[in-house]
């Protein structure tokens, strides 16, 4: 349009003068409609376009929009700011941009952009940029309380009492803390002599990386970032293929409680403000459904815009492989966390902490095994935790039956997957669910603050005094 108004503007003649009736505004505004009926059904048409398309005229046919998107073409600049996180895991300014100028991947097309400058607004302005949203959280929850924003702690104890009560020789304890999935881990271990606990740790760590680069969302260069964004990973590493092993077993043993495919569901809770519109939720539910991942050792693929969270198994997975590394060192005893290690009290007990208070529902005594807890207090939506980070993946919405769970488990993976399902199942289900699985047990603790043991988790927790 642009190109023809142009040429006929070269020359004198009415030409231009016609074509530039292609601008619908002297027929609207000027003339109000009263005019040949031609130019009113024009502009009429393009009225119910608009109601169907957003700024259908300005993006297609205005000359000046053509003008802006020659200017995206030949810009030598991509000026306008992105973060790391943007497209992984944060999409909210995709969602916003009402041009559609925004790839999943982040990037800007800037031949659909129109300079409206809401991305930029979003991204400076720390509540409403979810990246600095989230960490404003992680800052006030451990500044204030000692926990970590993820939604449980993992703890792993191992191989150590009866290595250490047989070991004669003085022992040297040494305990290294460090980062990993946007939480804090630690790994205290327990050897003959300091050259030996340090190698351990190092190894110990070395698998937490491993982990992290195959299955953070807080890494966009993670493997299942880049799925996310690609919708297909050629040649995944063994780490990423454990991991889609592990899930689909916990997929299977919890009939679908466990289901990594809820990440659109995180994404859409996140960036609302409020509670999403119950058409939004049943939008995004067509697209959770761990039948959209297929698998094989060459790649997998996601079909139907899905996206993977494997943040419910991810560090419980860790846990196993940092185990693994540090008692391949040698070492006597060794104990793993990803976030609360100022609960382990000089007993070697695991204190449970009440959902709703900074108090200790009891003490749970673990000496060989993996605990990890699940709640809906670390990360919720709304002020009365019913809304929070734990899906159900049939419905979109999170349970309301519990506050949190613990399981202790003979794998970190497996306590960190059942943790995540038990808060789907409920009570009920998740007890039918403990009679399949081998030593494996859990503690439940409803919204009420009820508690409720399985029959393996009564001989190992014990309610304190109040």
């Amino acid at each position: 349009t642009l190109a023809v108004i142009l040429l006929a503007a070269a020359y004198p003649s009415s030409a231009s003068e016609t074509l530039a009736e292609v601008e619908p505004f002297k027929t609207s505004i000027t003339l109000v409609f009263v005019r040949h009926w031609p130019f009113v059904v024009y502009a009429v048409l393009l009225i119910v376009l608009n109601l169907f398309v957003y700024k259908a005229f300005c993006r297609y046919l205005c000359p000046l929009g053509a003008m802006m998107a020659i200017g995206g073409k030949l810009r030598m600049l991509d000026w306008i700011p992105r973060r790391a996180e943007c497209g992984s895991p944060c999409q909210l300014c995709k969602v916003r941009c009402r041009y559609g100028a925004i790839e999943k991947t982040g990037a800007i097309n800037y031949t659909e952009c129109f300079q409206c400058l809401d991305c930029v607004e979003i991204i400076g302005n720390p509540a409403t940029c979810v990246p600095e949203v989230q960490s404003a959280k992680r800052r006030n929850v451990s500044g204030s309380t000692g926990m970590t924003t993820r939604r449980n702690f993992l703890c792993a104890v191992g191989a150590g009492a009866a290595g250490l009560a047989l070991w004669p020789h003085r022992t040297v304890t040494v305990s290294r803390p460090g980062t990993a999935f946007g939480t804090t881990v630690n790994i205290t271990v327990t050897a003959q002599d300091e050259a030996v606990a340090n190698r351990a740790i190092d190894a110990g760590y070395r698998a937490i990386r491993a982990v992290h680069k195959a299955a953070s969302l807080f890494d966009p260069a993670s493997e299942v970032s880049r799925l996310n964004n690609r919708g297909h990973l050629e040649a995944p590493s063994v780490v990423l293929r454990d991991l889609v092993r592990h899930s689909e077993s916990l997929h299977r043993a919890t009939s679908g409680a466990f289901d990594p495919s809820v990440q659109p569901l995180w994404t859409l809770w996140s960036q609302a403000e409020g509670k999403p519109a119950e058409q939004a939720i049943a939008k995004v539910l067509k697209h959770v459904g761990w039948r959209n991942l297929s698998f094989s050792e060459n790649g997998l693929r996601l079909h139907d815009s899905a996206a993977l969270t494997f943040n419910g198994i991810a560090q419980g997975y860790a846990a196993d492989l940092v185990m693994r590394a540090v008692q391949t060192e040698g070492v006597l005893s060794a104990a793993i966390d990803t976030g609360e290690a100022a609960r382990l009290n000089a007993e070697g007990t695991l204190l449970i902490q009440h959902p709703r208070s900074q108090q200790a529902l009891g003490a749970l005594q673990v000496r060989d095994g993996f605990v990890a807890v699940s709640g809906d207090y670390a990360t919720s939506f709304t002020s009365d935790f019913a809304h929070h980070h734990i899906f159900d993946p049939a419905l979109g919405f999170s349970p309301r039956e519990l506050a949190s769970v613990a399981v202790v488990a003979p794998t970190g993976a497996t306590a960190d997957g059942l943790a995540t399902a038990f808060m789907v199942m409920g009570v009920a289900r998740a007890l039918a669910c403990l009679d399949t699985l081998a030593e494996c047990h859990a503690l439940f603790v409803d919204k009420a603050g009820n508690l409720t043991l399985s029959p393996g988790m009564k001989p190992l927790f014990k309610t304190l005094a109040a």
